[in-house]
């Protein structure tokens, strides 16, 4: 087999396993915090607000952050027989690999 089909394979087993996906970011209904409007809509000459946890503000929200997924990529039965095949033969070649039957 040519080495970077099988340098592929065995990459794609390992983001199989590796990847957890349980990075996480608040959004703005998760921000603790009061409801209350910071100060009055009209004659203070600042912006307009509805709330301080908004993402512009030092301790509100991140906007379009991680959020836990699924990192797994779909492959074929036949090339997860493959990777495990080519996986196990290279362990036996270097006489790391024991089987018990």
């Amino acid at each position: 087999m040519h080495f970077a089909f099988v340098e592929h394979i065995l990459h794609n087993h390992v983001c199989l396993i590796v990847f957890q996906g349980t990075h996480s970011t608040k959004t703005i209904s998760e921000v603790s915090g009061t409801g209350r409007k910071p100060y009055n809509q009209k004659g203070t000459g600042r912006a307009r607000h509805g709330t301080l946890r908004g993402p512009q503000f030092r301790g509100g929200a991140t906007m379009h952050g991680p959020k836990p997924r699924s990192h797994a990529i779909k492959l074929q039965k036949k090339v997860r027989r493959l990777g495990l095949k080519i996986a196990l033969s290279a362990r036996t070649g270097e006489g790391k690999a024991s089987f018990k039957l």
